[in-house]
């Protein structure tokens, strides 16, 4: 194995099991509230509302936390259900889809069924899916319903989902890409055609609307899926760039289909706005900088993408990078959003983040695995 992969590896998984999951072990995982939703930079949980979203992505990282024995067994298993059956118990509607969030207290506060939200239960609901033998089918009814919904009162005659926004419908590439990343995570432990018709269809959408005749894709449309422009120029994220770039991959993996062209270009186009060894966040379509900021998920995804394509040293330079973020007061925390001046914005530490961190490390996994 390369001597840099290995290095990063070693600091990285020490990382998570001496200071990351025995800090959020303790302090994210609350009996009343599901999942916090933060903690402060002293490591205490942020008292706000609490995204669905947050109870999913949770559940996924326990579980890889339980597959890379981050933490033990019965930690992980007791974090993965009673985040399940919080998020079962005070998300669900009875249209089948799932409110956005709920009160520290479990009482409603978001009443919002976001497609983003439908498209992270589907992804959590798959994770805990091979965990609970016993609950299985209830957890496959669950997920079939909220398919059912999202069929019948969410699908759009152009194509895709809608969203909900603050002020009337949305139509966004960003939550499609979940849907698919959720669809994908079923084709894998389950053989119900549903996953895989769902999965053709948003890789159909995305190929044929999102991704435009200039290569980028683009973020944000109008009903018919038409850029929405500003000034003649529509917004793309290098960092959805690496994403789509991976789960073009991840979806050719379980489907036998070639989309290497389209995964370069995805590619190409990223890593030409890594600036300094960081990811910036968006760029506007002639390639001027919209935010020259860099989220942490946006150094996560371009080590996904560069690690499934075997690209050592960009992974490896976007892990370093990574690093960076972690350099808080009390270890098991991370910053958010770096500044064009190199520093860090002052924020707590979202529990959403890890979902984006451990994913990372997992791809960089197989990378090592694979040398």
């Amino acid at each position: 194995m390369d001597t840099r992969v290995s290095n990063l590896l070693k600091e990285w998984t020490s990382w998570f099991e001496t200071a990351v999951f025995p800090l959020w072990i303790k302090m994210g995982v609350n009996s009343i509230g599901g999942f916090a939703e933060a903690l402060t930079m002293k490591g205490q949980p942020v008292l706000q509302p609490r995204r669905a979203m947050v109870q999913c992505r949770q559940i996924y990282s326990y579980r890889l936390a339980l597959d890379y024995s981050f933490c033990s067994r019965s930690e992980a298993i007791s974090a993965i259900e009673f985040g399940l059956d919080f998020l079962i118990k005070n998300y669900s509607l009875p249209s089948g889809g799932f409110i956005h969030s709920v009160n520290v207290n479990g009482s409603q506060a978001n009443t919002k069924a976001d497609l983003y939200t439908q498209a992270f239960v589907l992804f959590g609901l798959a994770h805990a899916y091979e965990l609970f033998p016993a609950r299985r089918f209830a957890i496959k009814n669950i997920a079939k319903s909220l398919m059912f919904y999202l069929r019948h009162e969410r699908r759009l005659q152009s194509g895709g989902y809608s969203e909900i926004g603050d002020i009337g419908t949305l139509y966004q590439s960003n939550p499609h890409m979940h849907l698919l990343e959720a669809a994908i995570s079923w084709i894998k432990i389950d053989s119900d055609p549903e996953w895989r018709d769902l999965a053709d269809e948003l890789v159909k959408l995305c190929l044929e609307k999102f991704i435009q005749p200039n290569g980028l894709l683009c973020e944000h449309f109008d009903l018919n899926w038409n850029p929405k422009l500003h000034n003649g120029k529509f917004i793309f994220e290098p960092g959805h760039h690496f994403e789509w770039a991976w789960l073009l991959g991840q979806y050719g993996s379980v489907t036998g289909t070639d989309f290497s062209r389209y995964q370069v270009n995805l590619l190409n186009t990223a890593e030409s706005f890594v600036k300094d060894r960081f990811v910036i966040d968006e760029v506007w379509s002639d390639l001027t900088i919209k935010s020259s900021t860099s989220r942490f998920w946006t150094q996560c995804e371009r080590i996904k993408a560069t690690s499934q394509a075997d690209m050592v040293n960009e992974a490896c330079e976007g892990v370093e990078s990574l690093f960076t973020y972690f350099k808080t007061p009390l270890g098991g925390l991370w910053n958010d959003t770096r500044t064009q001046d190199g520093g860090f914005s002052d924020q707590p530490a979202k529990a959403s983040s890890l979902y984006h961190i451990i994913g990372a490390y997992s791809e960089f996994l197989s990378l090592a695995k694979r040398m």
